[in-house]
């Protein structure tokens, strides 16, 4: 009996050791791939914080653009939109600047031919104002169309960078809980089979050291005609 129960002891702490040992080992691989995942949803973070910083201000750009585009044309009927496009156009550094060398150069000429306060000469600059404004008004209205093609492919740009954002962090959050979710069912499954293989020790060494029926039962060897 002693010699039994005593490898029935040896095989069940063996056992205990590798349910523990598996257990700690699944629960280690979870806390890694917990950590991983914090540290990869920052990274995450910062190339989203990253991504904002550097579209925003051609979003900003974009959204100022076209609301003077669309007031400069007059879509939405906003009629207190369109006055503000038109100063907006009329007080740029660009329209001014051509304006007034242009008013300046028709002038000295009508001077130079002595026709400076004629009627020629003011027809000339009203013609001269009429075209600068026209021409000014489509590379006026090209420019803003440019800043708000801009501000566009910023948005597109944040919206890409937003959902890799989105789909990294959902694989670094599935990594971990399928993690964890491991190593509660391989815990599981380390009990369940230490308390199986616990119940087969204990029923073999009872077996072996007091059923009647085997040839070195505890209580006398069986011979031929029963037990001695």
């Amino acid at each position: 009996m002693g010699a039994s129960l005593i490898g029935a002891g040896i095989s069940a702490a063996g056992q205990i050791c590798g349910a523990v040992a598996g257990g700690k080992s699944a629960k280690k691989v979870a806390e890694i791939q917990a950590q991983t995942a914090d540290k990869q949803m920052a990274q995450t973070k910062q190339f989203y914080d990253d991504a904002v910083a550097r579209d925003a201000p051609d979003i900003g750009y974009g959204n100022s653009a076209a609301t003077l585009y669309n007031g400069a044309i007059g879509n939405g009927g906003d009629a207190s939109a369109s006055a503000k496009a038109l100063e907006a156009f009329q007080n740029s550094t660009g329209y001014q600047t051509t304006l007034s060398n242009d008013l300046n150069a028709v002038n000295a000429s009508a001077y130079a031919a002595g026709a400076g306060r004629s009627g020629a000469a003011l027809k000339a600059l009203q013609d001269r104002g009429a075209y600068d404004a026209q021409q000014s008004f489509q590379g006026w209205l090209g420019n803003l169309n440019t800043s708000v093609q801009t501000g566009a492919n910023a948005k597109n740009s944040l919206t890409g960078a937003a959902t890799t954002a989105l789909n990294s962090n959902n694989q670094a959050i599935g990594n971990a809980g399928a993690a964890s979710s491991n190593a509660a069912l391989a815990s599981g499954a380390s009990t369940s089979n230490l308390l199986q293989n616990l119940g087969n020790i204990a029923a073999n060494a009872y077996q072996s050291s007091y059923a009647p029926n085997q040839p070195n039962a505890a209580y006398g060897v069986r011979g031929s005609d029963g037990i001695v």
